[in-house]
């Protein structure tokens, strides 16, 4: 394939490891999200579980603040990158139900997905501790 700049094609790693990075940041934002405006998301009615309680919200920021972390140091990061499909796809469905306690528009769900999708086929990128699958 013919490239407009093939002086920079080593930095081809880098990329997985920024989009890596970015989404890491933007799990750990979420998470800070949840703890932060913990009140108004125990007031808001949730679809399966109904009020969420503190311990729920509590639970829910660590594990994503979990793959969050393990994202940003590149441990297992396509499986991790699944369970931030996950994420990225629950706040995805149910933005029109929840979009006062959502912390991003759908658009940014949408890259979010990309993101995470992109890492699950393509894997960590450089500056990783994780094997391919």
């Amino acid at each position: 394939m013919l490239s407009l700049f093939p002086q920079i094609l080593f930095l081809a790693p880098l990329a997985l490891t920024l989009l890596r990075v970015v989404l890491a940041i933007y799990l750990a934002y979420i998470a800070w999200y949840l703890l932060s405006r913990h009140a108004e998301i125990e007031h808001a009615e949730l679809p399966i579980i109904g009020h969420a309680r503190h311990g729920i919200l509590w639970l829910s920021a660590i594990s994503i603040s979990a793959i969050a972390a393990l994202l940003f140091i590149g441990a297992w990061t396509q499986v991790v990158a699944i369970f931030a499909t996950v994420i990225s796809l629950k706040q995805l469905v149910f933005y029109k139900r929840l979009k006062e306690i959502l912390p991003f528009p759908p658009s940014t769900c949408i890259l979010l997905l990309c993101i995470s999708l992109t890492l699950i086929v393509s894997g960590a990128g450089g500056f990783a501790f994780d094997l391919p699958l």
